[in-house]
């Protein structure tokens, strides 16, 4: 049992990394829609759901993210992040 210890102790570590990596990859669709690389950003994006971003709201209303709202992508891609509520 001692052998799982630092497995259990080490989970809220591990989730940390996870959010951070979502943030990441979010400020990467940043970078992509103002660079006018939208499949670029959209490929992001969604690695930024998978690695568990939260925050649809925010995704939502982020003005930096503004050139993406008129491809068909972003409805879809919002839909996900708002079913993980």
């Amino acid at each position: 049992a001692a052998d799982y210890e630092w497995l259990v102790k080490a989970f809220p570590e591990a989730e940390g990394l996870r959010q951070r990596l979502a943030e990441a990859h979010l400020s990467l669709v940043r970078a992509a829609a103002k660079a006018g690389l939208r499949d670029e950003a959209f490929a992001r994006l969604d690695a930024a759901i998978e690695a568990g971003l939260a925050g649809a709201s925010m995704v939502r209303e982020d003005p930096e993210l503004a050139p993406l709202h008129d491809d068909p992508r972003w409805e879809e891609a919002l839909g996900r992040l708002d079913s993980r509520k």
